[in-house]
C-alpha cells in the first residue's frame, strides 16, 4: 500500500467526523437547540478531559474494560469449547445445535432484566450480558461444526 492510498483513507475516515462537529457546532452556535439539550464541541471536549482525570471516572473505565474482556473471553472459551465438542460428536452437535438455533435470533439485550434479577446489579450480570451478545459462541459453533464435518469427509478420503 502507498503513501496516497493511505493518506486517502485516512481523509475519508476524518472528513465524515469533521463534518459532523461542524454541524454540531453551527446548530448550538446558531442556537438551533438549546445549549442544556446540545452544547457546543469544545464544551464537550472540556468537559471530557476533566472527567478523563478524575478517580471515579478511571474506575469507572477499568470496570468496563474488565467486564468488556472478561465477557469477551468467556464468549471465545465456551464457543470454541462447545464447537469443537459438537464438531467431534454427533450426539453433542444433535443437542446444541437446535438450542444455538433457537437462541441466535434473540436480542440478547432482552436478557438483561432476567439476568439482574438471577445474578444482581454486581459485575456478574454485565459480564454474562458480554458473553451473551458476542456471538462468538454461536458462530465459532457453527464454523466449528461445519469445518469439522468437512475435515472428517476429507481424512476419510
Amino acid at each position: 500500500m502507498n503513501v496516497k492510498a493511505i493518506s486517502t483513507d485516512v481523509l475519508l475516515g476524518i472528513v465524515p467526523i469533521a463534518l459532523l462537529v461542524a454541524v454540531w457546532q453551527g446548530i448550538s452556535s446558531f442556537g438551533y437547540a438549546p445549549m442544556t439539550l446540545l452544547p457546543p464541541p469544545g464544551l464537550v471536549f472540556m468537559r471530557l478531559v476533566q472527567q478523563l482525570a478524575t478517580d471515579t471516572f478511571q474506575q469507572a473505565i477499568i470496570a468496563t474494560l474488565f467486564r468488556l474482556f472478561a465477557g469477551f473471553s468467556i464468549a471465545v472459551i465456551l464457543g470454541v469449547g462447545i464447537g469443537l465438542a459438537a464438531a467431534a460428536s454427533p450426539a453433542v452437535n444433535a443437542v446444541v445445535r437446535p438450542i444455538v438455533r433457537v437462541l441466535a435470533p434473540l436480542p440478547k439485550v432482552a436478557l438483561y432484566p432476567a439476568l439482574l434479577l438471577l445474578l444482581g446489579f454486581g459485575h456478574e450480570s454485565k459480564i454474562v450480558l458480554v458473553a451473551a451478545v458476542h456471538h462468538h459462541s454461536q458462530h465459532n459453533l457453527t464454523v466449528i461444526v461445519e469445518v469439522g464435518g468437512f475435515l472428517r469427509s476429507v481424512l476419510r478420503l
